[in-house]
């Protein structure tokens, strides 16, 4: 056994040249296929079209809603989210975002609400209170 690590040995110093364009040639053939991996989220990779699950959901998605969501991000250049200005204009854009087509949900700051419990109730209210903003339109008419 140890002849034939001694000639292996000696046959790769030999031909180190060939070795090394060879595994150079080798690697590039196969990296040239990383471009077409994609990677896929959705469910509907696992099942048929036929499957009996799946098609009882995209009725129901059909019927009700898709989860299709856009997000837009506001950051003032100030930095600070919470002032009068920054949470008029995001109430105005959360009121503009409601006109876009089939929207069916817009969630924002100032159209969260708040759950909090107290003693045995639970209060639901704004997160931010709409005076913060009344006040901001006051100032600037």
């Amino acid at each position: 056994m140890q002849d034939f690590e001694a000639a292996f040995a000696a046959s790769v110093v030999r031909n180190r040249w060939a070795i090394i364009i060879l595994s150079v040639l080798a690697m590039l053939y196969a990296m040239a296929g990383v471009r077409l991996l994609q990677f896929d989220a959705s469910y509907r990779v696992y099942f048929g079209p036929d499957n009996p699950q799946r098609v009882a959901f995209e009725t129901l998605e059909a019927t009700y809603v898709k989860n299709d969501a856009i997000v837009i991000a506001v950051a003032p250049g100030n930095g600070r989210v919470f002032t009068r200005e920054s949470l008029a204009i995001i109430e105005e854009l959360t009121r503009r975002a409601w006109q876009t087509p089939f929207s069916n949900r817009v969630d924002s700051l100032t159209n969260f609400q708040y759950t909090r419990a107290k003693t045995d109730k639970l209060i639901v209210e704004d997160l931010f209170n709409d005076e913060l903003v009344v006040n901001r339109r006051r100032d600037s008419n």
